[in-house]
């Protein structure tokens, strides 16, 4: 998921999350009904087609409130995961020119996604911060 994604390696646990969620939602031969986690679980089938590409481009919409009249209404952020485990059904995304993870549930996906480069040599120190709905979490 990171070398498809070009995310470096400090994304590691993020890709990780992504992909456990996923596979919580893909059958499996450890039961006998080929069935996924998820529907032994729920007794349900699981609805997929929230799923995204890990580091896939996404246009998150920015409230009136947070913007003055000739802003942009959306800002251009990165899918890096899902936000059911901070308690939201949005999705986490990575803001890369703040470093900063925010969930939202108003985004728009690209048909043919571009991923980002990151500069070399910088990401040693990044630290990242987690914000639900501009809030710190």
């Amino acid at each position: 998921m990171l070398e498809y994604s070009q995310f470096p390696i400090i994304y590691w646990d993020l890709a990780f999350q992504a992909a456990v969620y996923v596979r919580n939602l893909s059958p499996t031969e450890a039961n006998q009904s080929f069935k996924t986690p998820f529907e032994l679980w729920n007794s349900r089938i699981p609805d997929i087609s929230h799923i995204k590409i890990f580091g896939e481009p996404a246009y998150v919409h920015i409230p009136k409130a947070n913007r003055r009249k000739l802003d942009n209404k959306a800002e251009k952020w990165y899918f890096v995961g899902y936000g059911e485990d901070l308690g939201s059904k949005g999705y986490k995304l990575l803001d890369i020119e703040t470093n900063r993870i925010h969930v939202s549930s108003e985004v728009t996906y690209l048909q043919n996604p571009v991923f980002p480069t990151f500069p070399s040599g910088t990401l040693e120190n990044i630290g990242l911060r987690i914000y639900s709905n501009q809030q710190k979490v």
